[in-house]
């Protein structure tokens, strides 16, 4: 199935600049992020809005490269972003090739063609690829594709080195009597078993499910938990708390925030 427009789906007319580009994704990102609820609908929505994000990123780094080169060198370097997925299991991308020439003679490799890339599983941010052959060429020489790995756009704090840092939102069920959470790692979800009554404060360390480290390995992904209350409108509450008041439970103490008054 082919891919939808990036400009299409992010709302922008094509030209757009960089700041538009960052904008829109933002914009976008907002309306559709899952923030760990499982919705299906909602993470395919937010995962088509940053594939478009950095596809559109990969095409103005390419043509930041292409027009400003060093000419003294027939290497041709850009920068292209990889979400934390895509750094952990590799991904293929097309990279399109601008028809242009440069004033030495220099042109690029088959005068503007689209040709695609396999980045290997487990690239570290910062890593430098070269593909040989595939940048500026002069007469029979060929200078090499030389792509600089940059992370995509993340919220503030979500990446500290090699760590990944997010917040998980679980039920006030799930806190108290604990059990299996899916939680998202780069490599897709995976289950994680919590005891009962977590404090809110706890963070969970998962060892190795960060992203890739250049000396080898994996950083951690660090899970901030956060239960949450049922919602005023939900129609279990009557119940609960009607239930309460009748067998006093003392399920609701639990929550109690009264603190001890001194006696005057």
């Amino acid at each position: 199935m082919p891919l939808r427009d990036p400009y299409e789906i992010l709302g922008l007319a094509r030209g757009a600049t960089l700041a538009q580009v960052k904008r829109a994704f933002r914009q976008r990102a907002r309306q559709t992020h899952p923030d760990g609820r499982g919705d299906g609908a909602s993470e395919a929505a937010f995962d088509e809005a940053r594939s478009a994000y950095i596809r559109l990123l990969d095409e103005l780094a390419m043509a930041a490269a292409t027009t400003g080169s060093d000419a003294s060198s027939l290497d041709l370097v850009t920068r292209l972003h990889f979400t934390p997925r895509e750094l952990v299991l590799g991904t293929e991308r097309r990279l399109a090739y601008p028809l242009l020439s440069r004033s030495d003679g220099a042109t690029l490799p088959a005068g503007g063609r689209t040709l695609e890339f396999t980045f290997p599983p487990m690239t570290a941010v910062g890593a430098r690829l070269r593909w040989a052959g595939h940048g500026w060429q002069r007469g029979r020489a060929r200078g090499a594709l030389v792509v600089e790995v940059a992370s995509s756009e993340m919220p503030a704090g979500a990446v500290k080195g090699d760590d990944l840092r997010i917040s998980q939102p679980i039920s006030m069920v799930e806190w108290l009597g604990g059990g299996d959470i899916s939680v998202s790692a780069p490599e897709g979800r995976v289950l994680v078993t919590l005891e009962p009554r977590h404090p809110t404060t706890t963070k969970l360390r998962l060892s190795g499910r960060g992203l890739p480290r250049r000396e080898g390995g994996r950083g951690d992904l660090i899970v901030t938990l956060q239960p949450r209350w049922p919602q005023p409108a939900d129609a279990a509450w009557p119940r609960l708390l009607e239930a309460h008041r009748t067998s006093h439970s003392g399920l609701l103490d639990l929550f109690s925030t009264r603190a001890e008054t001194e006696e005057l």
